[in-house]
């Protein structure tokens, strides 16, 4: 009666963590498309997208024209970056504070036009509803920025759109 009860209990903890993770909305369902290769579009895919430019940061992208106006910040360097609010180490590597600083298990790693961005998507629970939320992280110039996308909740293939407008970057 002791082996039955114990492979019950095994049973239910099993099937409850199944449950668990199954249910775990932390990243996009099609995050597993930033794996592939960023490889230069075809610009008549873009024709129609707003530009950001920022003369003071020194970089331009395109994102689609119906989404909101991406909002940055930015480091002047990677140590400023690990210093604020976070109780880090110094590092010299994006990817690690990323990792371990900020806690950002689900990082994805690009090369898109000589620069390497780090693109992080979330969704966040707010008022009982969610929020799809993709952020890229990238430097130039030694300097650390992150652009975030938000209110991305009824756009189908997220993460092949965001792709799209890593080829569109043009640092300076």
């Amino acid at each position: 009666m002791k082996i039955i009860t114990t492979i019950a209990i095994v049973l239910i903890v099993i099937i409850l963590g199944v449950f668990y993770f199954a249910s775990d909305k932390s990243e996009f369902e099609d995050s597993a498309i930033l794996n592939e290769e960023v490889s230069v579009i075809d610009n008549s895919l873009v024709d129609g997208w707003s530009t950001y430019n920022s003369e003071e940061h020194g970089f331009e992208f395109r994102y689609p024209s119906e989404w909101s106006v991406p909002t940055i910040s930015a480091w002047e360097d990677i140590n400023e970056f690990a210093l604020e609010g976070k109780a880090c180490d110094l590092s010299d590597n994006l990817l690690d504070l990323l990792e371990t600083c900020l806690g950002n298990t689900n990082v994805e790693e690009k090369m898109s036009n000589n620069t390497t961005f780090y693109i992080v998507p979330m969704v966040w629970q707010e008022n009982g509803s969610e929020n799809k939320v993709m952020y890229v992280y990238f430097m130039n110039n030694d300097a650390v920025y992150k652009v975030v996308f938000q209110g991305l909740n009824d756009i189908p293939e997220v993460a092949s759109l965001i792709s799209q407008i890593l080829t569109t970057f043009s640092l300076r």
